[in-house]
């Protein structure tokens, strides 16, 4: 409904995205465009493209929707009254949110990305995106939590399997559920178990991947992101996969 939504407003709209709208060569509109998209281990660069104007940017985030989630704070200052040139000068030193495609490692050591990913739409989104800034194989450590949505488990296990080379299924927050079952069911979406290992202690799932992974590969860690805590049988206990992740990567350079 976007064009209907366009033609309804009488004021010159200014639509963003990777991809160029079929209104957006229309005069009375105004398209701001990410072209030449070129993914790296330290990032993403590429062209802004506003009006005659057009910006090569590094930005030290990764994933598609990073790139689209730019557009939009780009699209807000230019509409402000501020230049491409002023609004782009700021990107190279943007940070992550915590636990969203946050980034670990890289040069000697494999890429590491832990994210919040916990439904099948958002870990397709994340393992996609992973996949672009790989160099060589692509591991996926995740779980599914307890006392929650079970039809998305076997859906989670189709993507992971899909998208990685290496597959570790681990405990999440199984709360009161058993999490041999929650593991059960992941691994009912799967075809190819010849790939996939079972982990469920997630500290020694996380440091398995970080000590068997080559430097070029990369790993995602997902389901949890930015949370400090797993909740298992009643019981809160402390546990940070970032935490974890750093204590991996130092326990591997020794």
């Amino acid at each position: 409904y976007s064009e209907q939504i366009m033609a309804a407003i009488p004021a010159t709209v200014m639509t963003w995205g990777i991809s160029c709208l079929s209104t957006c060569n229309n005069k009375s509109n105004e398209h701001l465009m990410a072209e030449n998209i070129v993914n790296s281990t330290t990032g993403i660069t590429f062209d802004v493209c506003w009006r005659d104007d057009v910006q090569r940017v590094t930005i030290p985030l990764y994933g598609d929707f990073n790139v689209e989630n730019v557009l939009c704070v780009l699209a807000v200052l230019l509409a402000l009254g501020i230049s491409l040139t002023d609004a782009t000068k700021k990107l190279a030193q943007l940070k992550p949110v915590a636990g969203r495609m946050e980034r670990f490692g890289g040069d000697t050591q494999p890429l590491v990305f832990v994210d919040y990913a916990h439904t099948p739409d958002a870990l397709d989104k994340v393992l996609s995106s992973a996949r672009k800034h790989c160099q060589q194989a692509l591991w996926v450590v995740f779980g599914c939590g307890g006392n929650r949505d079970t039809g998305k488990r076997a859906l989670m296990g189709a993507c992971a399997e899909r998208w990685a080379d290496y597959m570790i299924v681990t405990d999440d927050n199984p709360r009161f559920e058993n999490s041999t079952d929650i593991v059960n069911a992941i691994l009912s979406g799967c075809k190819n178990t010849h790939k996939i290992e079972v982990l469920q202690n997630r500290e020694q799932a996380i440091h398995s991947a970080i000590s068997r992974a080559a430097a070029g590969d990369c790993i995602v860690i997902a389901g949890k992101g930015h949370e400090d805590y797993q909740e298992i049988n009643g019981t809160t206990i402390p546990f940070s996969d970032r935490a974890c992740v750093l204590a991996a990567l130092e326990m591997r350079n020794k």
